[in-house]
């Protein structure tokens, strides 16, 4: 939208009554908070293929891998990694399906480390999923 069209809208809805001008900002949040969450189901999608596929990547890559470090390191996990924040529910979704060593992922994202205390792949999956709960994630 034009700047010239978007300051003809402010000044009709400032010629407004005062409890109008609410009616109608509470509108425009409600629309824009609607588009808001229809953009991020839209991107989920995007989102959630890229780190099927990285993590396929990294399945396949690190298959004969003994060190945990060393897959670790493979280029696709360090790009989940990158992917941040978005990835977390994915990383959880992966530990409830099929648990594997996603925990030094969550680490590096989330700063936190809830299966500290574990010492089984089980046990780590389990304070993970423990954890995302708590969070809001599942």
């Amino acid at each position: 939208m034009a700047t010239a069209q978007l300051d003809l809208i402010v000044n009709q809805v400032q010629q407004l009554p005062i409890n109008e001008q609410w009616q109608v900002i509470e509108r425009v949040a409600a629309s824009l908070e609607r588009l808001t969450a229809e953009s991020a189901k839209k991107s989920l999608p995007s989102t959630e293929s890229y780190f099927r596929q990285l993590a396929d990547q990294w399945r396949r890559g690190t298959e004969h891998t003994a060190s945990v470090k060393q897959a670790s390191l493979h280029p696709a996990y360090q790009r989940i990694i990158g992917m941040g924040p978005a990835a977390v529910p994915l990383l959880l979704q992966e530990l409830e399906q099929a648990p594997d060593h996603w925990f030094w992922a969550l680490r590096a994202i989330t700063d936190e480390d809830p299966a500290q205390a574990e010492d089984s792949l089980a046990g780590a999956a389990r304070a993970w999923l423990a954890w995302g709960r708590e969070k809001g994630h599942r």
